[in-house]
């Protein structure tokens, strides 16, 4: 049986990096279950590359909104680890608001 190396997350955009005005290629999340802090007290977490997604669905990333996305653990070439996406879910802007009521 072939194993399948994917990973789940879904969490609130606390991050959003992108090249000069063109589309999302990296984010980070905050997940309330998980909170991770280095020395110096800053929250870390591990960045989400969106750089093999559709460029529409990388355009409606924002910070705030929340996410669903499915990928794939990867190690960087100098060490560390990245999620590759694969599949990213947008939650509806009006349904967050709803929930905050």
């Amino acid at each position: 049986m072939r194993e399948l190396n994917s990973v789940l997350i879904e969490g609130r955009i606390t991050a959003v990096f992108s090249k000069k005005g063109g589309p999302a290629f990296s984010i980070r999340i905050h997940n309330s279950g998980f909170t991770a802090t280095d020395k110096d007290g800053r929250m870390r977490s591990v960045p989400i590359n969106l750089a093999s997604l559709n460029s529409r669905v990388r355009t409606d990333v924002s910070v705030g909104r929340t996410v669903r996305i499915v990928g794939r653990l990867t190690v960087r070439p100098y060490g560390g680890l990245v999620i590759e996406a694969e599949h990213l879910e947008l939650k509806p802007v009006i349904a967050q608001s709803l929930q905050a009521a």
